[in-house]
């Protein structure tokens, strides 16, 4: 039996800008996605895949073209179908064996939650079909691939775009005031590859990626709270002024003793929150607003593990 894990993700910093060469600040997270793969007696893949250890998809695909033979779960079935295609055109030995397979994956996390559940497959998919995974991220969903560098690594990172090539290198991020940052999941999922294509990506966005920078440089040096909120306010106002939308704590949470930063492509999944009141009232804020998945920052992230 071969076993493969990888993580989910969070992006603090970027948004946008990171396709345009900008520095993020990227965080994978404590949840993520196991694939164990074992050879079986059919003639075929059977492909199995629960959510938090509840049944979810099962897929059997023929060995020959990976076809889908049979599915509960049509558009996940062939999203599953590109990705081993895919996987076999950058490594023809792939799958190319008369011997059937089992394959059971366990998402850990609500894959509502917008932490990764297609980039976190993609990695194990790479990882057992011995390819590229960030080649293979490009044959089928694309974006910014910093998802995942995450999947793949341990610890904070800072990621960035250089000569069409993924750079990063793992930092140190642990902020003393931690204890005090939430993650509220604002009941939607939003759909990455949307928030893309409605950037203007011909844009020419130099004097925004400095900016944002150094904003990003000074969140990783950053040992006082409050100027880290009034670092996520300047972020927030340029990627506002970038993408030409009301920045999510004016549209949601105006009232909020505290900041609140989108993360990712604006509209959807979670936010990140940073306060001085206490925890019980943070809780108590967004669960009246209709807000109830908060999950704690060190619940969240793996911090150089």
């Amino acid at each position: 039996m071969q076993s493969f894990h990888s993580n989910g993700k969070l992006m603090l910093t970027g948004e946008y800008l990171v396709l345009k060469g900008a520095q993020a600040l990227a965080l994978p997270a404590r949840f993520g996605q196991d694939m164990k793969v074992e050879a079986n007696s059919e003639n075929c893949i059977h492909w199995t895949s629960t959510i938090k250890n509840e049944p979810w998809t099962e897929v059997v695909f023929s060995l020959q073209g990976i076809e889908v033979l049979s599915t509960n779960n049509k558009p996940i079935a062939q999203r599953l179908q590109q990705v081993l295609q895919a996987a076999q055109k950058l490594n023809s030995s792939f799958l190319s064996s008369t011997q059937g397979v089992s394959v059971h994956s366990n998402i850990g996390f609500d894959i509502e939650w917008g932490l990764g559940f297609s980039s976190s497959m993609v990695s194990n998919i790479a990882s057992w079909a011995g390819c590229d995974a960030f080649e293979l991220n490009r044959l089928t969903f694309g974006g910014s691939d910093y998802d995942i560098a995450c999947a793949r690594t341990n610890a904070p990172i800072l990621y960035q775009i250089q000569n069409n090539k993924p750079q990063y290198r793992i930092i140190t991020f642990d902020p003393p005031f931690k204890n005090r940052l939430y993650f509220v999941w604002l009941n939607r999922k939003q759909n990455t590859r949307e928030g893309i294509d409605a950037f203007d990506k011909s844009g020419d966005y130099t004097d925004e990626v400095i900016k944002l920078n150094a904003i990003t440089n000074k969140m990783l040096a950053c040992i006082d709270e409050d100027v880290f909120m009034d670092l996520i306010h300047a972020h927030e106002k340029l990627i506002s002024d970038v993408i030409k939308l009301e920045p999510v704590k004016q549209r949601l949470f105006s009232d909020f003793p505290g900041t609140v930063k989108s993360l990712g492509a604006w509209g959807g999944d979670f936010v990140l929150v940073a306060s001085e009141i206490n925890e019980n009232d943070v809780f108590a804020y967004f669960e009246k607003k209709g807000f109830a998945t908060i999950v704690r920052y060190s619940d969240m992230m793996l911090v150089n593990a």
